[in-house]
């Protein structure tokens, strides 16, 4: 069994410009003062967290990782910085602004 916290979607395609509008926020965040990130970058939307930790049965989770959810192409017109704030009472997240591409 897994205790999984947080659900997210890989993204596949063509990630090439979301790198490079990865690379431009961390040199902006780099400037800012703020550590650059040690983790991978790996183009991903965050669907949710999950707050009572009780485990998946493998057979669930199986059935998750072999269903690939495939979408239409989308395009992305802006980009809000969101700072996430993990509370006892639950995540808090405040908007730090706001980018049109």
């Amino acid at each position: 069994m897994s205790t999984p916290k947080i659900i997210w979607g890989g993204i596949k395609g063509e990630t090439q410009e979301l790198e490079e509008i990865f690379k431009k926020t961390e040199k902006a965040a780099q400037q800012a003062g703020i550590e650059r990130e040690t983790k991978p970058y790996f183009p991903h939307l965050t669907l949710g967290r999950i707050s009572d930790y009780q485990p998946l049965e493998t057979r669930i989770l199986e059935n998750i990782n072999k269903n690939d959810l495939h979408t239409e192409p989308w395009l992305i017109e802006e980009i809000i910085l969101m700072k996430s704030e993990l509370l006892p009472s639950g995540p808090k997240y405040t908007k730090l602004g706001l980018f049109k591409i």
